[in-house]
């Protein structure tokens, strides 16, 4: 679905995100939380069952560390630039 008034560009500011082993919908986006911007993941609902063997399951563990590690990332750099300002 990805709605969220999506225009392409470089000031978009989302990052749509493709998991190995489910087809659910996931982007990391900033949003202006308390006054500052938080960069936050999103699964999107899905309407079917997820059922994952041991291998699947540890590639979706594996993703989701590295979507953590991207969303910190982000986070950092986002904390550095409003400090800055």
């Amino acid at each position: 679905m990805l709605d969220k008034n999506f225009e392409a560009g470089p000031n978009s500011g989302i990052v749509v995100v493709t998991l190995r082993s489910v087809s659910t919908i996931t982007f990391v986006h900033p949003e202006i939380r308390q006054g500052q911007p938080t960069w936050v993941v999103t699964f999107e609902g899905r309407s079917e069952t997820l059922d994952l063997d041991d291998v699947a399951l540890r590639q979706l563990a594996q993703d989701v560390t590295a979507l953590a590690e991207l969303r910190s990332f982000l986070q950092e750099k986002t904390d550095a630039v409003v400090l800055a300002h």
